[in-house]
């Protein structure tokens, strides 16, 4: 099976999420938490801090997300 998605370095995955609105404050504790827990995993626990997606299908989080807010979860 062929997948249509590259694959996202950890640095590319931080830089994902703070262009899509969330504050990363500490970008090596970020990438060691994705390192070991992973981007998908970890999606399911930010879905509440997700603004509903516009048509072009690209996520944007509410105003005020943190990663530790969603470490928290």
């Amino acid at each position: 099976m062929k997948f249509a998605k590259p694959s996202l370095s950890i640095a590319d995955q931080i830089d994902r999420i703070e262009k899509r609105g969330m504050t990363v404050p500490d970008r090596a504790h970020a990438a060691h938490c994705l390192q070991h827990i992973s981007y998908y995993r970890l999606r399911a626990y930010w879905l509440p801090f997700e603004d509903a997606a516009p048509a072009d299908g690209e996520h944007k989080f509410k105003i005020g997300t943190c990663f530790d807010d969603v470490l928290a979860l």
